[in-house]
Formats: structure tokens, C-alpha cells, sequence
């Protein structure tokens, strides 16, 4: 599917989500994280970490944030994430087809929402994704 025929958003708000097919068979884990994201300490601890049934793990937006968007959505785990760093799943990911999900939201919700696909993870992963701690 050509993702920019349907959309009037840029392709790149999708290319988050089509990451995890692409180490399928390869790695079983992936980071996505945006390009204004800074790293300033080690990521090893990251390794080693378990999914259980996760989809990912993700880090929590900003208070202010998080409470505009969980009211507007009416989230029930009164939670939401910042999709700009997310530690991705592969095998659950895929198996819970979220990529296909989240395009699919988009396209059908694209005049609701500010954050396309921030809001549209948000929205699916509620209940299948683990917090890290903000450090």
C-alpha cells in the first residue's frame, strides 16, 4: 500500500511503525527513537530487559501532556506515552499486527487528532505496553 496516496500527512510519521518488520527473523527487539531524542548514558541496561507479553516499553509524555491527551481519549489506564522513544517487541508487535492497526486509525481519524500517530499507539497499545522510568 502507498501510505502517501491515502493521507495528507508525510510519509514519515508512518516510518515509525513499519520498523518492526524489518529485523522479523533477525533481532527480537528493536529502539526506535526520534531524532531530537538525546542519549547521554549507557543503553546496555536495555538488553537485557523482558517484554513478557508487551508489545513494547515506552516512556511517559509530560504531565501537562498527559493529561490533555488520556481526558481527550478517555483513556481508561489514565496513562499516555511519547511514541518518540519506543522499545519495541518484534514478535508481538507483528503478531498483534499494531503496524496495520495504527495505519488503518490514522487514515480513518486523521481530522481528531494532533499527534496522528502518537495518539492513534496511544489509543492501541493502552494495556499492552510497559513504562520505563523517566531517567
Amino acid at each position: 500500500m502507498h501510505i502517501s496516496q491515502f493521507s495528507y500527512y508525510s510519509p514519515t510519521i508512518f516510518t515509525r511503525l513499519l520498523i518492526p518488520s524489518t529485523p522479523k527473523g533477525i533481532a527480537d527487539k528493536v529502539l526506535y527513537l526520534d531524532a531530537d531524542i538525546l542519549c547521554i548514558d549507557s543503553m546496555a541496561e536495555l538488553l537485557p530487559m523482558e517484554f513478557g507479553e508487551n508489545a513494547a516499553t515506552i516512556l511517559p509524555d509530560a504531565a501537562e501532556t498527559t493529561h490533555r491527551r488520556r481526558v481527550a481519549f478517555q483513556l481508561s489506564l489514565q496513562k499516555y506515552f511519547n511514541s518518540g522513544f519506543m522499545y519495541m517487541n518484534v514478535d508481538t508487535w507483528l503478531a498483534k499486527e499494531i503496524t496495520e492497526l495504527t495505519i488503518h486509525a490514522i487514515l480513518e481519524n486523521y481530522k481528531d487528532h494532533r499527534f496522528p500517530a502518537q495518539d492513534e499507539l496511544n489509543i492501541i497499545l493502552e494495556g499492552q505496553i510497559k513504562y520505563f522510568d523517566r531517567k
